[in-house]
């Protein structure tokens, strides 16, 4: 492997919103690695890094805990802001090398492309619309956002949740695009602010997506294992009291996740499906969803997961809890990192798939497919 000697020592660090890395040693170029579990009682794979010092520089990154990059390799920024894939053409193994130019003082790396409460904030100034308030303060004193969509009449009510894992970035840029749709000017969005009171809980597990956490696998049980009599955790307590308050009937409830890392259905677009007798109104969403889509990205039905199979089967997860105690239409919609039935997965076209979700849940409900 070729390289540069490094004269002056570069920086790795983790310490911003979002941030997870362990720099295990430093040595010539090379930079040994891994991904912090933390309280993670089994392996995973979101890690997020910032590199300081080295303009001009080539250096190679070396993982040390195993394979953890996507269908995309490695997601690169040089502000933070602004992500791009560099592709697994650049991987050797569990490690990549990357020549950093002569004006970037630093840049980031990730497993993905982030999204934290700034990324929310940027949102929002745009979408004035939506009314930002407290749900509850996390246990590291956060405060846990809620979103409102208010309608004229308030008869039914949509819950939109994201981040039950803290690493699921992307599912919050779906969640953009499907809130541009609900305050947009079109006639479904006009019958949804007159019908429809829309609650938004962005970050579920708030401290996790501030703290850079793998979010997954928490002993005892993670955020989206804690819908049950006594919850754990401040923010499922306080969903499950808030939605007991609404106006007008519970119609839907929708959650939103990324799958695991890469491969077999995790490069898709599914839904985790609910029980059988619940299936003829999920496949009325699935007509309306395979035949309204504004983006590039496919969903096909068929790679959805039924009920009862692999991991999908009963618990105290959010969307059992929804439809076993409320008798809600609510499911589990999976958004993969970084590739959809072979395409590319960005920030723009998960936006706008978002954007197709947003019109298919309205037209479900105005046709009148509720509880």
């Amino acid at each position: 492997m070729g390289s540069v000697e490094i004269k002056e020592p570069i920086k790795i660090d983790a310490n911003y919103s979002g941030g997870n890395i362990l720099v295990e040693a430093v040595r010539g170029d090379t930079v040994w690695l891994r991904q912090d579990l933390r309280t993670n009682i089994e392996d995973w794979f979101y890690w997020n890094f910032r590199v300081q010092g080295a303009a001009g520089k080539k250096i190679h990154f070396v993982f040390t805990g195993g394979d953890v990059f996507g269908a995309r390799g490695p997601c690169f920024s040089s502000d933070g802001a602004n992500w791009q894939w560099l592709g697994r053409e650049i991987l050797e193994g569990n490690s990549f090398t990357y020549t950093f130019p002569e004006n970037f003082n630093q840049a980031y790396f990730s497993f993905g492309v982030p999204y934290t409460e700034q990324n929310l904030l940027s949102f929002l100034k745009e979408h004035r619309d939506l009314e930002k308030t407290v749900l509850t303060q996390s246990e590291k004193g956060r405060a846990v956002e809620k979103l409102s969509l208010w309608s004229k009449k308030g008869t039914q009510h949509i819950l939109l949740t994201a981040r039950h894992h803290a690493c699921e970035g992307m599912a919050n840029y779906v969640l953009e695009g499907l809130l541009t749709y609900f305050v947009s000017d079109t006639a479904e969005a006009h019958f949804l602010r007159d019908q429809v009171d829309v609650h938004i809980v962005p970050f579920v597990d708030k401290d996790g997506v501030e703290d850079g956490d793998q979010g997954k696998m928490r002993p005892p049980h993670d955020h989206w294992e804690d819908y049950n009599e006594n919850p754990i955790y401040t923010t499922t307590r306080a969903i499950i009291e808030e939605s007991r308050s609404w106006r007008g009937k519970l119609s839907l409830a929708l959650d939103l996740h990324c799958p695991a890392m890469r491969g077999d259905s995790n490069d898709e677009i599914f839904v985790v499906e609910p029980e059988p007798a619940w299936m003829p109104k999920m496949n009325k969403f699935f007509d309306i969803l395979e035949k309204e889509t504004l983006s590039s990205l496919p969903f096909d039905r068929k790679n959805s997961i039924p009920y009862g199979k692999d991991w999908n089967v009963a618990g105290p997860n959010s969307s059992d809890y929804f439809r076993n105690n409320r008798q809600v239409m609510a499911f589990t919609f999976e958004f993969p990192y970084a590739q959809a039935s072979g395409k590319t997965v960005t920030v723009e076209n998960a936006r706008l798939f978002g954007e197709t979700l947003g019109k298919t849940t309205i037209l479900f409900i105005r046709e009148g497919n509720m509880g």
